[in-house]
């Protein structure tokens, strides 16, 4: 054999590496520490995006339970405050939905609902004059006559009371002219 034969052959790696010798450019160096400093930057942000994140979610949560309150009628700022407060206070994991929540509301919440949909209530209905009290005359005078203090007390009394002017507005003309003829 000879000595050609005797020596082994040196195989080429698959992937190249770079031999000790070789330098990297100074400007690819730099473009990889500036693109590193870039990224770490960013990361360093990472937190406070995570935090504003968090804080929209939060504030997206409190607008959906405005949005159930206005919806279920509740459209009143004192209201919303007092509802906001009470529903706050429900804990625990079995905690109610708003909508559920509201379909038996809280006494302290039924003065700002709206009522929307039904019937007014009728006022009650007038007092039924007494029969065993006998007749006074609690009209007016038609013709413009001046009428006493007392009659004139009795009129607005009524009035307060029932929330009915009418008889006031009817006697109106009366009462100026016993004022007129007092002073």
């Amino acid at each position: 054999m000879s000595e050609e034969e005797k020596t082994p052959e040196t195989t080429t790696p698959a992937s190249p590496e770079p031999a000790a010798n070789e330098a990297v450019p100074y400007a690819r160096f730099a473009e990889v520490l500036e693109e590193r400093n870039q990224l770490r930057e960013v990361a360093s942000g990472l937190p406070d995006l995570q935090q504003k994140i968090e804080g929209f979610e939060a504030e997206r949560k409190g607008w959906a339970v405005d949005r159930e309150f206005m919806t279920a009628g509740l459209t009143d700022t004192e209201g919303l405050d007092v509802a906001k407060y009470l529903y706050g206070k429900i804990e625990g994991d079995e905690k109610p939905s708003v909508s559920d929540w509201l379909a038996t509301p809280p006494k302290a919440l039924a003065g700002y609902f709206k009522k929307t949909g039904t019937a007014p209530t009728p006022a009650a209905p007038a007092p039924v004059p007494d029969a065993n009290k006998g007749t006074t005359a609690t009209s007016a005078p038609a013709t413009g006559e001046p009428i006493s203090a007392d009659m004139t007390r009795q009129i607005v009394q009524e009035a307060v009371k029932t929330g009915d002017w009418s008889r006031y507005r009817e006697a109106r003309d009366a009462i100026l002219a016993a004022a007129r003829k007092v002073g």
